[in-house]
């Protein structure tokens, strides 16, 4: 019998236990370029799947400031997986460091010097498909920060055996879904790369699954990781274009948003209610305000699942999106050359043309410096650059100037004030850390002047942020950006020295207050969203198993649930609103004053059944009417050529936005279909 059990195990196939491949290493590159470390394979099964398969990649490497690393690893097929991305802050070396799917630990959690078993920030299930594991394999680590610390790679192994990586456990969502193949190749930070992309939605209430026809949008795409301190988390966000096979843009919309080619998907990481993004923008529209629409939807990329995201609108010039008119490189004088522009205050890319103001930042000894975001740079001309320093130059002179207020020869001849209005408001009550300084766009149409906004990265917003004050629900957002930073254009401030334009933000605060601030209104609408992703937050946060713990720059406490995530959210919202109740000064009282650009729109009844009578006063210009629901999408448009008009629509009872923009301007109602 002992013979028989001895012969029964020599039978057993050699692939029945794991087996272990060893590599070695050498200097990583410090100079800006990749760094690639060979392995090679032999011996094992031609296939490897979810019955035998790679196991565990192991690395040890001496590194004086770990967070510079990213590392891959690249299978014989060209799949990469990433394992680790820029993680450990300044800590030291992974010794004897393990990525595991099965791991306890996600890296992102762990903390310098590694030295364990993680769980990657990839997935090694995209190796276990059904390729032939013999041949190179390849490690490959990029020094993020060149020219500052070295190390090296002294080893690294894998391990093959019958426990492989297997994918994330998900078949199908209620929230739309969008389904991205880049066949195994890892999406970079740029440039954008070819991949295939299915969007499904079946429809409010209905079960949209993996394996159905992308019924909204199937076909090309273009793909990179966008964001700065966002790039750096494990769930990143991504910029793509619709594309035709060819790879010219295509203009599609997607779940009911306005035809475009360019788009976003955010991954919110660092907000865990999911909401501040999207909150923001949705409040900016109500203000009567362009600003980004955006979808939830869950993402799943090469078969592995993403988590909850947000896919929507990229800022940029268009009859959807920022409506200035169009500049080409040929319009460098006269009319033409004074818009459209998008610019912008942000951290600078290589590529990036700008103009240095003529004052520094607070706090800096160095020029603030503006950022032209369209014209693009390859389309924009010296006399177009020229021209648009010189327009900012006169407003900051004369916001320098000692009558700087004056109504007729101060600031507001180059800006439109109410724009800058609504932009504080959103930003002093949202309490933005990157308010004022970073993200913040601001544009300019032919013959017109400065206009703020639209907003954009509101992640870190809503007491979001343990600095520079971003979690007290008192104090001032802009004197916090002026104490802590030293990217603050000076004339943000100086706008809180007009006692006209701190008069008109009261004005306008307690006009919005009447609706689309209230306090009970919010938190109403904060509910029926979270309501929205509730199915679906198990799935991200199993997927990102990040609630009840710190992640940068979250806030304390970390409540255990997402219930309680979205209660702190609703709760310091409702005390940063009576903080700022008592503090705007200035006599105002409740319509005293018409917001400039409004137009006196009236909906009857409201609340209605669905229908209802849309009147704007006589002699108005005709206009557009857009209805959306408390998502943003467009569930409806006509153009209104008389009035009073009869509507009569199939509206599942709730919240909906009634728009109606005319060449006078826009104004935003909120409606109540019972």
């Amino acid at each position: 019998m002992k013979n028989f059990i001895i012969l029964i195990c020599l039978l057993l196939p050699l692939w029945s236990f794991s087996q272990v491949f060893s590599g070695t290493g050498g200097p990583i590159s410090d100079n800006g370029t990749h760094s690639y470390f060979q392995l090679s394979v032999s011996g094992l099964p031609s296939v490897i799947d979810t019955s035998f398969g790679l196991e565990a990649a192991c690395v040890n490497i001496t590194h004086t400031n770990v967070s510079d690393l990213i590392i891959s690893l690249i299978s014989p097929n060209g799949k990469e997986v990433e394992l680790s991305s820029r993680n450990g802050g300044d800590g030291d070396n992974y010794s004897n460091t393990c990525f595991n799917s099965q791991a306890p630990t996600p890296i992102y959690l762990g903390a310098a010097p590694f030295s364990a078993w993680y769980e990657p920030e990839g997935f090694l299930s995209l190796v276990n498909t059904g390729q032939d594991p013999n041949g190179i394999w390849t490690l490959h680590i990029f020094d993020a920060a060149p020219f500052s610390f070295s190390g090296n790679l002294t080893s690294w192994s894998l391990e093959f055996g019958p426990h492989p990586s297997v994918p994330f456990s998900f078949t199908h969502s209620q929230l739309p879904l969008v389904v991205i193949s880049t066949e195994g190749v890892l999406i970079p930070d740029e440039p954008k790369i070819v991949a295939q992309m299915k969007v499904i939605d079946n429809g409010p209430g209905q079960s949209n699954f993996l394996t159905d026809t992308g019924n909204v949008y199937q076909g090309w795409i273009g793909i990179e990781v966008r964001g700065k301190s966002s790039s750096w988390q494990p769930k990143k966000s991504f910029s793509l274009e619709t594309r035709h096979a060819d790879s010219t843009g295509l203009e599609v919309s997607l779940l009911g948003m306005p035809e475009d080619e360019d788009w976003v998907l955010i991954g919110n990481f660092a907000d865990k209610s999911l909401l501040r993004n999207f909150y923001a923008y949705h409040l900016y529209r109500k203000m009567g305000r362009w600003a980004p629409r955006m979808e939830f939807c869950e993402l799943v990329i090469d078969g592995e699942y993403q988590g909850i995201y947000l896919l929507g609108e990229r800022i940029k010039r268009g009859g959807d999106r920022v409506p200035i008119a169009t500049i080409s490189p040929e319009d460098t004088q006269g009319t033409e050359l004074t818009g459209g522009y998008i610019f912008k205050l942000d951290w600078e890319d290589p590529g990036d043309i700008g103009w240095n103001s003529n004052y520094p930042a607070i706090n800096a000894s160095w020029a603030l410096r503006y950022l032209l975001v369209y014209p693009k740079p390859e389309n924009t001309q010296p006399a177009q650059v020229a021209y648009l320093k010189s327009y900012v130059d006169s407003f900051e002179y004369a916001m320098m100037s000692p009558n700087f207020a004056d109504p007729v020869q101060g600031y507001r001849q180059f800006i439109d004030e109410a724009s800058f209005v609504d932009y504080i408001l959103l930003t002093e009550l949202t309490r933005d850390i990157d308010g004022y300084r970073l993200s913040t766009y601001l544009h300019k149409d032919k013959n017109g002047e400065i206009v703020a906004g639209p907003p954009w990265d509101y992640d870190l917003s809503w007491g979001n942020a343990n600095y520079a004050n971003g979690y007290l629900t008192s104090g001032w957002n802009y004197q916090s950006q002026a104490t802590y930073s030293n990217q603050l254009a000076f004339w943000w401030v100086k706008f809180f020295e007009d006692p006209q334009f701190k008069e008109d933000l009261k004005c306008r605060w307690l006009e919005l207050k009447e609706d689309v601030l209230n306090p009970q209104q919010m938190k109403n609408e904060m509910d029926s969203l979270a309501a929205v992703l509730s199915v679906a937050t198990s799935n991200n946060f199993k997927k990102w198993p990040i609630l009840g713990i710190y992640v940068w720059p979250n806030t304390y406490p970390y409540p255990q649930t997402y219930l309680g995530e979205v209660t702190n959210l609703k709760n310091w919202a409702s005390e940063r609103i009576t903080w700022l109740d008592t503090r705007w000064s200035g006599n105002c009282t409740i319509g005293t004053t018409e917001h400039p650009g409004s137009i006196p729109l009236r909906i009857s009844p409201n609340p209605n059944s669905g229908t209802f009578f849309l009147e704007v006063p006589a002699g108005e210009e005709p206009g557009e009417v857009v209805l959306t629901d408390l998502s943003g999408r467009r569930i409806f448009q006509e153009t209104l050529t008389s009035s009073p008009a009869q509507f009569s629509l199939n509206l599942v009872p709730g919240i909906y936005f009634l728009t109606y923009r005319n060449a006078n301007g826009i104004q935003t109602e909120r409606m109540v279909v019972e």
